[in-house]
């Protein structure tokens, strides 16, 4: 603790701007400048310009002007610093397992000599606007937006009061109306097919000093006329008409649960998020409160506001007057803000709909059969763990844990997910991954499962595994009956819902988009394909391959395997064995005999690319996009045990420090990079080394030739006894740090330890394996992969193959 203060003593006092390291951080903040030149950000800057023009944040954006960056001396840095780190702007905060009187005691002996190190520098500029821009249409363009979007704002000047109970109510009430709002809307897209989706109602600070209330939602662009005019049409009706009973009655019930989860489970939060918290308190000039300190003052005003209280702060939010609107497209959007302004204008002859309140929705899935019958159970001690097996085949996996008070971590793993994806059909899996969330249940829409769980605090995610259809989810413990019968309930009846696919096309929309807005894209795209010898489920599959994708191919799909594959789920937090096998009895436990698990055979696997058999250039389509993407990848065909990955994440882990010192420190050129050992447990050929970076183009042939030289490098086994005992205790201490994570025990040890017994001897030797790496056992690893003739080797560009003077050859 003492050296860790001692650090923050010498940020806070004795910086020293060395001129070498300065030049080369220009080329870094040059490159971290580009890599947040996003679609999103460009997006974001627009959207403040309309709102606040003449504001310093959009005038001078944080990371600054180039011509700036590349000019600022060591003298005005120093100046800069002297002026500015003071001891009257600094706060120290210290959170954990900690005597608070002798830490005061050590942070007043480490701090109170410091001392200002030149005369305070008088602010300049009120970084608060005075006044925001005029009420007007703005439309943005840019080619990395997928279809149209269209959101209604509304500047309002915060008023400056102290923290009080009073504020907090208010911000309550407002935050419920919106929230209302958002729910309704939600609703509406799913009734009137093509009206929008993705719709967002939310107050947010963007400036000092302002909030912004906002409604907005995307739509297409042939559709236009109908998703604004709707959206239109949806804001004013709550404004006028306000919010029923019905719809406050599901608000509070979810406010409520999470005040009383946050209570639950604040004795185990992690120290950075409370001091994370503390924190940002100080700098929003809040009060910070436990959770408990929160549910108490604000209880007792939740249970008695009533709609026509909301009604009030959502007018306050909006004021009266003209509304901002800020439309975002793709360039074909070829409309004009005159156009816009009249469809608007005349939307505002059609009168709003007073809302009706609608009987609250209850979770219909309650009975799954009689419950199951626990067949066979066994406690692994060592590792407090349980395993059990019921009648119909479904098997458990448990361990107790107190590392999240109020927590449980469910992961279920059904049938066979990628191994039995058709080839034909790529993109199944993503289309799949999508589908299944946004689809519902059979009896319940996603609005309607959002009702009926509001009063729990469930989450539930789907995703498609290279060998499983995993459901993962994380619940209180008095909700695990709940939970696991909202997963039983996708098992027994997926909604496969057509009314999903706007919501499903806009999905895969945004996907693409980030795709295009990274330098890296196409290589994500490509890359895992080309090394899987052309296997169409590794990859993201192409928009076209997307677009022939239909959910009655997913229902196909999924349905033998949701239906009758093999279960295996583990099970672990703050509950008991009882509670966990009676609450899997009366669910999974209780479902129609299923499935054995394939014992390997029937399922089309993958031969890898032996070797490259030359490097591939790929152009990207994003005109705006000004750094080189390069990336190698090294396969690993023969991984034996967990020993060996452990020891190749190590090794991945020390390239990944070789990239942070030769290309961010001694050459300048990288803000990111990133280097990582990937396996797969389905297919067990199909595991390799990846390093990746983003460059500038005038540093991308030196960088290119760099990854090689240090791949190489390795190979030959230069990695210095300081390098390697650098890497290797944050490597250990990370992996010490798993061992009191839910998470690791969950989706990692127990999600499978029936069907891979060996995942509980990982457990067990995980430290000490880990801690027994030899130096040289590394530097075997490279020298047996590490070989140039069969290092994959990706470039991404915009179109101008000069810039590594080589000729764009292979895949376009």
């Amino acid at each position: 603790l003492r050296e860790g203060l001692g650090v923050f003593r010498e940020y806070a006092t004795d910086i020293t701007f060395d001129t070498s390291l300065i030049i080369k951080e220009r080329d870094v903040i040059m490159n971290e400048r580009d890599t947040r030149n996003t679609p999103d950000m460009r997006t974001s800057n627009a959207n403040l310009q309309l709102l606040w023009p003449e504001s310093v944040q959009v005038r001078r954006l944080p990371i600054g002007l180039a011509v700036n960056i590349m000019s600022f001396t060591r003298e005005q840095m120093i100046s800069f610093y002297d002026a500015w780190y003071r001891p009257e702007r600094m706060v120290v905060i210290a959170v954990g397992d900690i005597d608070p009187e002798s830490v005061s005691r050590l942070i007043t002996s480490m701090f109170s000599g410091v001392r200002a190190r030149g005369p305070e520098r008088p602010d300049e500029i009120d970084p608060v606007p005075a006044t925001a821009g005029a009420p007007t249409i703005r439309v943005f363009t840019d080619s990395g937006i997928p279809g149209a979007g269209c959101t209604i704002e509304h500047p309002f000047k915060e008023a400056t009061s102290p923290d009080t109970h009073e504020r907090r109510v208010m911000r309550l009430r407002r935050a419920l109306a919106f929230a209302m709002l958002q729910h309704r809307a939600a609703r509406l897209s799913k009734a009137k097919e093509g009206v929008f989706v993705v719709p967002q109602a939310s107050v947010n600070s963007l400036v000092p000093g302002w909030e912004v209330s906002s409604f907005g939602a995307s739509g297409t662009i042939r559709n236009w006329k109908t998703f604004m005019e709707n959206l239109e049409l949806e804001q004013r009706s709550a404004y006028v008409y306000g919010f029923t009973a019905a719809e406050l009655g599901v608000a509070r019930t979810s406010f409520e649960s999470y005040y009383a989860d946050s209570v639950r489970t604040s004795a185990t939060w992690h120290s950075d998020w409370v001091a994370g918290s503390i924190a940002n308190s100080i700098v929003q000039g809040e009060v910070f409160s436990t959770p408990a300190q929160a549910q108490a003052d604000i209880a007792a005003d939740l249970a008695a506001t009533k709609p026509e209280d909301c009604l009030a702060e959502y007018r306050r939010a909006w004021t009266t007057g003209p509304r901002h609107v800020f439309v975002r497209a793709n360039p074909s959007f070829n409309v004009t803000a005159e156009e816009i302004a009249a469809e608007l204008n005349s939307s505002l002859n059609t009168p709003p709909v007073k809302p009706v309140d609608k009987p609250a929705v209850a979770f219909p899935y309650t009975n799954f059969g009689p419950p199951g019958q626990l067949v066979e159970s066994n406690q692994v001690k060592d590792l407090d763990v349980w395993e059990g097996r019921f009648a119909n085949g479904v098997r458990l996996n448990f361990k107790r844990t107190s590392f999240e008070a109020g927590s449980v971590v469910v992961a279920v793993r059904v049938g066979t997910g990628r191994l039995s994806q058709p080839a034909s059909k790529p993109g199944l899996d993503l289309y799949a991954n999508a589908v299944v969330p946004l689809g519902g249940l059979g009896k319940l829409s996603v609005e309607d499962l959002q009702e009926a769980l509001a009063s729990r605090a469930i989450s539930v995610s789907f995703a498609v595994d290279s060998d499983a259809l995993d459901f993962g989810a994380r619940c209180a413990p008095q909700d695990l009956g709940m939970c696991l019968k909202v997963i039983a309930a996708h098992l027994t009846d997926t909604g496969y819902r057509e009314d999903a696919i706007p919501q499903v096309q806009a999905s895969m929309g945004s996907m693409y988009s980030t795709l295009a807005a990274s330098p890296a894209g196409p290589i994500t795209m490509l890359a895992p394909r080309i090394l899987s010898g052309g296997d169409t489920r590794f990859g993201v599959a192409t928009p076209a391959e997307i677009g022939s994708r239909t959910i009655a191919e997913v229902r196909q799909w999924l349905e033998p395997q949701l239906k009758h594959g093999a279960i295996e789920l583990s099970i672990v937090g703050d509950t008991t064995w009882d509670a966990a096998t009676a609450e899997v009895a009366g669910t999974l436990g209780a479902l129609p005999q299923r499935d054995e698990r394939p014992a390997g055979g029937g399922f089309q696997y993958l031969t890898p690319v032996e070797k490259p058999s030359k490097p591939g250039y790929l152009y990207m389509t994003e005109p705006s996009l000004r750094q080189v993407a390069l990336s190698r990848y090294c396969l690993i065909p023969d991984l034996k045990d967990v020993h060996m990955e452990r020891r190749c994440r190590l090794l991945a882990a020390i390239l990944a420090e070789r990239m942070r010192v030769k290309l961010r420190m001694e050459l300048g050129a990288s803000y990111g990079f990133d280097a990582d050992f990937v396996s797969n447990d389905g297919f067990p050929d199909f595991n390799f080394f990846g390093v990746a970076t983003n460059v500038a183009r005038e540093h991308a042939r030196k960088a290119d030739e760099l990854i090689d030289q240090e791949i190489e490098s390795l190979r030959r086994g230069h990695i210095t006894r300081d390098e390697f005992q650098r890497v290797k205790a944050p490597f250990i201490s990370k992996r010490e740090e798993d061992l009191r994570d839910n998470g690791y025990w969950g989706y990692t040890v127990l999600r499978d330890a029936q069907q891979r017994p060996e995942r509980l001897d990982a457990a067990r030797d995980r430290q000490s394996d880990c801690e027994s790496i030899k130096q040289s056992e590394i530097e075997d690893l490279a020298a047996r992969y590490f070989k140039r003739d069969r290092c994959f080797h990706f470039v991404a560009f915009p179109r101008d193959p000069s810039i590594l003077q080589a000729p764009v050859q292979g895949f376009k």
